[in-house]
């Protein structure tokens, strides 16, 4: 799970720039960025596999950094069920999507292939 949030001296580390952020007086904007970029994507790093079987006490440890987060930012952040829900669906229309074309064989909706040379792939013979 979030392993290295869940330990508090690793979250704390991160909050901490955040705070230097504040403290400079940077835009809420790019606090949300980073916030985001550094915290979330850490935070959240293989939700799908793991948050079903989080148990509630790691989930309340989660909960309690982002809203740390919201209070030194000055706004509200998605819910960590939230990201889990967006993350979820974002996974499930990327595996519903059809495969890409195989490199140098481009297919023609009639089934023919294009003009340009099929037998090779970036100089290399098939």
């Amino acid at each position: 799970m979030g392993a290295c949030f869940v330990n508090n001296e690793c979250s704390q580390q991160r909050m901490f720039f955040l705070r230097q952020l504040k403290k400079f007086n940077l835009p809420q904007t790019l606090m949300i960025q980073f916030y985001t970029a550094i915290i979330e994507s850490v935070l959240t790093t293989s939700i799908t596999i793991w948050f079903g079987s989080s148990i509630s006490q790691e989930r309340t440890k989660l909960r309690h950094i982002i809203r740390t987060a919201e209070r030194i930012i000055g706004c509200n952040l998605p819910s960590l069920q939230q990201i889990y829900t967006s993350r979820r669906d974002y996974s499930s229309a990327v595996l519903l999507l059809p495969p890409p074309a195989p490199l140098g064989r481009v297919e023609e909706p009639d089934g023919s292939r294009d003009k340009g040379s099929p037998e090779s792939v970036c100089g290399a013979a098939l």
